[in-house]
């Protein structure tokens, strides 16, 4: 059987109130549209513009967390840089400068400890790890914006919605 519609095609279930016995409709039954009457591979259908909204939602909250993530590296790479090149007031340091030059407790190093070498090794190694990591995720920003436009927009290349199938 081929159903031809010239402007259109309307398929409803449960348009009356009586089914065919007399009896009353109880719920809406589904229509199911089946291409060799397979009925285990059925799956329900998608509506576009839910769809379309419901992946806006989940494609926000990823570039929410992206712009989490590079705030908390960007203050990750201050906090590294300063215990890179952190030094403290060293009380032998501030001793010997006062009794080498007459009472002057930053004639050594400023009266610091010298920086640690494990430290500033693991800080330069860190940062340029981190500068990888920011480039990933502003790459991985434009991802998201790219995929947003493709997903969930009318125009987009792989929009999932129907231009000629409606369904409630």
């Amino acid at each position: 059987m081929v159903l031809v519609g010239r402007e259109g095609l309307g398929l409803y279930s449960g348009g009356d109130a009586l089914n065919s016995q007399g009896g009353a409709i109880r719920s809406v039954p589904p229509i199911d549209i089946l291409a060799g009457n397979i009925g285990e591979t059925r799956e329900p259908a998608v509506k576009g513009k839910s769809l379309r909204k419901n992946l806006k939602d989940v494609i926000a909250r990823i570039d929410e967390l992206n712009s989490v993530l590079d705030a908390f590296m960007t203050y990750q790479m201050d906090f590294n840089t300063a215990i890179q090149n952190h030094q403290h007031p060293d009380p032998i340091f501030m001793l010997l400068g006062f009794l080498a030059e007459k009472g002057n407790i930053r004639a050594i190093n400023k009266g610091e400890c010298p920086f640690s070498p494990e430290l500033l090794a693991a800080g330069i190694k860190a940062m340029a790890l981190q500068q990888i990591s920011k480039m990933d995720g502003v790459m991985n920003k434009l991802k998201i914006a790219t995929t947003d436009k493709n997903i969930s927009e009318v125009y987009g290349a792989t929009e999932a919605s129907s231009t000629r199938v409606n369904i409630n």
